[in-house]
């Protein structure tokens, strides 16, 4: 009896493992027919391909005038007449604006009569120090004969040094009365405002009017803005990534926004060797030769200045990209197999939609959509191939072990 129990225990033991066996094998058995009837991947794909490419750095920034400055009359007064407006370009020694002079024309005119009080006066002190003088001349020559006492001779040597002394002042007078006279004339010339630049190639411009007929205007009250527009500077802001990249005197293609079917040269003139904190930017000024005058100050421009150029270099499409484990590469397509491997790859320059591969060196075609479905191993089908012998495809398929 227990014989036949102990029996029956070990049957059943033994039909409990073969289940699990028999469990385990049927489902590795269906995981294999699911993987292998899993269908492929459609994608698309490019070849790697040469081409000669470029590092060009594209910025933004904004145009800004050779020189801009404020025209303000040096003294208080009435604007009598402005004889400019907004857009009109100056010529040499034009006429900008003339203030209200009566008063100025006084003033000049009290400082003349004060010169001529003061040549007057010289004149007089000459004429008095030359007579002291020959009266001491005099007053000696009888001394030494005895027919004057010594006291004389004293009073004559006196009058001699006050008069000298006069005549210091009054030569002090007239310099001091000609100055007043020089400054009365000098402010009366500030009441008329000319265009004194002396630049011959410059093209000045009038930028903003800030003042009417008949205003009163103080010493530093500005009345017009004058803009040299000849060539214009575009300030641009690049990254601590571009900044040594740039020298002095690279070349730049400049584009605007408001006229897309021109292109405008420039060249790299300053070079700030400051790089802000907060931005971690710093300014690069371009000079842009103006010489139809078509570009305006303020206009929003694009620059691209090119850096490096490789020629025959190894280039994909951007798209072709893809980072898996936070690595970049691309998925090379295999031709015998159909299958993509994941290459880690590193890329150099890129320009416009295209990237360089500068290491390592691959040959093929590399996967640019439907790689987001991919991972290394991936059975792919490339709309438009034509398999050229399907029966050996099969059989190396068949032959390739699959990864569980």
């Amino acid at each position: 009896m227990k014989k036949a129990i102990i029996l029956l225990l070990v049957m059943a033991i033994l039909g409990f493992l073969g289940w699990k066996v028999y469990e385990a094998y049927t489902r590795e058995v269906s995981e294999a027919r699911r993987m292998k009837e899993k269908p492929r991947v459609a994608v698309e794909v490019t070849p790697v391909g040469k081409a000669d490419i470029q590092d060009v750095g594209t910025f933004t920034g904004t145009l800004r005038p050779k020189s801009l400055f404020l025209i303000a009359p040096k003294v208080s007064g009435r604007l009598e007449r402005l004889m400019v407006n907004i857009g009109d370009q100056l010529k040499p020694s034009q006429l900008i604006a003339v203030l209200d002079d009566d008063e100025f024309k006084l003033q000049l005119q009290q400082a003349q009569a004060y010169l001529d009080v003061a040549k007057a006066n010289l004149e007089a002190a000459i004429d008095q120090m030359e007579a002291a003088k020959r009266e001491l001349e005099r007053t000696q020559s009888l001394q030494q004969k005895n027919l004057v006492s010594a006291s004389e001779l004293d009073k004559a040597k006196t009058d001699y040094a006050s008069q000298l002394s006069k005549y210091r002042v009054a030569t002090a007078q007239l310099e001091e009365k000609t100055a007043a006279y020089e400054v009365s004339r000098i402010h009366l010339s500030y009441t008329t405002i000319t265009n004194i630049w002396s630049d011959s190639g410059a093209v000045l411009v009038v930028g903003e009017r800030f003042v009417d007929e008949g205003a009163l205007v103080g010493s530093t009250t500005p009345v017009v803005s004058i803009l040299d527009i000849s060539s214009l500077v575009g300030v641009i802001h690049v990254t601590e990534m571009d900044y040594f990249k740039i020298k002095l005197g690279q070349e730049a293609e400049i584009t605007v926004d408001a006229l897309p079917d021109r292109q405008f040269k420039g060249s790299v003139i300053r070079v700030s060797p400051l790089i802000k904190e907060k931005s971690r930017e710093a300014q690069i000024d371009l000079v842009i030769p103006n010489d139809d005058g078509i570009l305006k100050p303020g206009l929003f421009i694009r620059a691209s200045i090119r850096f490096g150029v490789h020629q025959g270099a190894p280039v994909i499409p951007v798209n072709a990209l893809v980072k898996r484990d936070n690595e970049n590469g691309v998925f090379l397509l295999d031709e015998e197999t159909d299958q993509v491997h994941f290459i880690k790859i590193k890329t150099g320059f890129k320009q416009n939609e295209m990237v360089e591969i500068a290491s390592p060196r691959i040959n093929g075609s590399v996967v640019t959509l439907g790689h987001h479905l991919l991972e290394d191993g991936s059975s792919v089908s490339v709309p438009g191939k034509e398999e050229k012998n399907p029966e050996k495809k099969k059989q190396m398929r068949k032959q390739t072990p699959e990864k569980k």
